[in-house]
């Protein structure tokens, strides 16, 4: 009896490790590829895409500083539009003087 509740625990032990491992690693795997696609369409130039991954861990982090990224580089190429169309109304100005 006590062969037999040794070798079910161990079995019952390494089937919970397994799921265990199965389960983590298919999150991980998960979110890494999301991020993977999300920071691709950033940087084809759609700023407007956010990782939205959520948690307290290095892949969270690593997706907030991508959105604070993409957030900053959105906000310096508005910023870069309206300084070339000021630029563009003071050289018709300029014309028209």
């Amino acid at each position: 009896f006590t062969e037999w509740t040794t070798i079910s625990s161990f079995l019952a032990a390494f089937a919970l490790g397994i799921i265990l491992a199965f389960t983590t690693t298919r999150s991980i795997v998960g979110r890494i590829g999301t991020l993977q696609r999300i920071v691709q369409k950033m940087g084809e130039g759609d700023l407007s895409q956010r990782t939205q991954i959520a948690g307290r861990d290095e892949i969270a982090e690593l997706g907030a500083g991508f959105d604070e990224m993409a957030r900053r580089l959105d906000e310096q190429r508005a910023e870069l539009m309206r300084t070339q169309r000021l630029a563009v109304v003071g050289q018709l100005c300029a014309g028209v003087a």
